[in-house]
């Protein structure tokens, strides 16, 4: 429950004991007007103070050195060589009032008995050779070697080059490989619990039929108790990546650019969607803890506890990630004399294949136009804006657009469409040479609505928050002074 200061309402989080009892006894009454009594429980229920605590510390020391080195093949340029090396020291604590904890369990789900910590020393060396070929090709060679305390070692090396075959075109690409820990955070974050979208439980209600001798009331279309936070069992992630790009600037004012991208990740460090672990409970069967009676808790006063059902959805790693695409880009500078100069540019980014594991050799997932996981990979996103100035004015006209996509799979139609989303913001600026600016905007300046969106994951209704923007259209007034 939540106030505003001095409204005489319950702040803070409340005694879930308080109001279970309230309810049980008929003082608090849930569904409408309270009495005095009720009120009053209500005012004795309310809590406020410190839940827990996190701090996570990096100490590092770095030291590095380059030098210009010989023209080694006669290509008119030296070769140089940078080499480095660093050190550092991690440490995290995440620790729970346990007294204050306690009290506010059933409505955070906060361990009260929390107390994770770790720390990790991390030693890493580091060279990088550029070497020019000829007059129009250079190539770099690099390394990297880490030593993490907890995980080990990796080898990690870099190939790239630049060709510049005239002075208009210049080709570029890189080759490389990556290693990357999984953080202190990523594995001792507090574990809490919390509440699932409305599913159904897929052994004791599958398709929205109570499995005999199970109740609908505790096991169908309801929200679940799930687990998240960190896990001490992770592994770290390895990755490929490779680009190929060309640059092109034969038009005055003009630039061009393509690149060519894909990226192998294997042993990815994210958490599993819920509608994939739901979606095939016998697959994921190990996700699911179920209390005595062989349900999931749908109270939260149940977790943590003996008697606590659950879905742990917590980090983990999933298995392999294959993307790949390119990314366009253009830019263009027109000058006039009588008005000014106007800025042109053109971002994209195309996505030929996304596809994912949710486990170590598990099956593979497509998600490029498909809502699939925890949410959709857009085929395309683009940005194109046009910026003018002339001297103490200035204005912007920016579009953004995202591709529609196939929507998540739900009880109330079959392979919805969610439409394409393009918005545009604008603003105007005036700023005077003795450092006074003051710019006026729109976001959404044609009250674009989002598309409609079946989803659950988020606890959004009808849209997805998490890529459009409900708000609609926007005004704000920015004044600055610099000196």
């Amino acid at each position: 429950m939540g106030r505003e200061q001095g409204q005489g309402q319950p702040e803070g989080y409340s005694d879930g004991d308080i109001i279970t009892q309230g309810v049980l006894d008929g003082v608090i009454n849930p569904f409408g007007d309270q009495s005095a009594a009720g009120m009053a429980l209500l005012m004795g229920a309310a809590l406020d103070g410190n839940i827990q605590n996190a701090k996570g510390t990096t100490k590092t020391f770095d030291l590095n050195a380059s030098r210009e080195l010989s023209d080694w093949l006669g290509a008119g340029r030296s070769a140089a060589l940078a080499i480095g090396g660093q050190a550092s020291r991690e440490e995290f604590l995440s620790a729970a009032n346990t007294s204050y904890a306690e009290k506010v369990v059933a409505s955070t789900g906060i361990d009260p008995n929390t107390h994770n910590e770790g720390s990790r020393t991390v030693y890493a060396a580091y060279a990088e050779l550029n070497v020019p070929i000829v007059k129009t090709l250079d190539v770099t060679a690099a390394v990297r070697y880490d030593k993490y305390s907890d995980f080990g070692n990796s080898t990690n090396p870099k190939v790239s080059f630049r060709w510049q075959p005239s002075t208009t075109t210049m080709v570029r690409g890189s080759y490389s490989t990556g290693f990357r820990a999984p953080s202190l955070y990523e594995i001792n974050a507090a574990n809490t619990y919390t509440n699932t979208s409305t599913v159904n439980d897929p052994i004791n209600c599958p398709n929205g039929t109570p499995a005999p001798g199970k109740s609908a009331s505790t096991n169908c279309d309801m929200q679940f108790q799930k687990l998240q936070g960190g896990n001490k069992n992770l592994n770290p992630e390895e990755s490929k990546n490779a680009t190929l790009g060309i640059v092109y600037e034969g038009v005055k004012d003009l630039t061009l650019t393509a690149d060519l991208w894909a990226i192998e990740l294997e042993h990815q460090i994210a958490n599993m969607a819920e509608t994939d672990a739901f979606g095939d409970a016998v697959k994921y069967a190990s996700l699911f803890h179920r209390n005595a009676a062989g349900n999931l808790s749908i109270d939260g006063s149940q977790c943590p506890g003996v008697n606590c059902g659950y879905v742990d959805l917590r980090t983990q790693n999933l298995g392999g990630i294959k993307t790949n695409g390119i990314d366009l880009g253009a830019q263009y500078r027109l000058r006039t004399t009588d008005y000014g100069t106007y800025n042109f540019s053109l971002n994209s980014t195309w996505v030929h294949q996304y596809k994912y594991q949710n486990t170590e050799g598990g099956e593979w997932h497509q998600n490029v136009g498909i809502f699939s996981g925890i949410g959709p990979v857009f085929r395309w996103q683009n940005t194109a804006s046009v910026r003018w100035n002339k001297k103490e004015l200035s204005a912007g006209l920016t579009g953004h657009f995202k591709s529609g996509y196939l929507d998540a799979e739900n009880d109330y139609v079959d392979n919805h469409r969610v439409a394409s989303y393009t918005t545009f913001d604008s603003y105007i600026s005036y700023t005077q040479p003795k450092g006074v600016a003051v710019t006026f905007g729109i976001r959404n300046m044609f009250d674009r609505t989002p598309p409609l969106s079946y989803q659950e994951t988020t606890f959004q209704a009808g849209f997805d928050p998490r890529f459009t923007d409900v708000t609609g259209r926007t005004m704000y007034v920015r004044a600055s002074y610099s000196f």
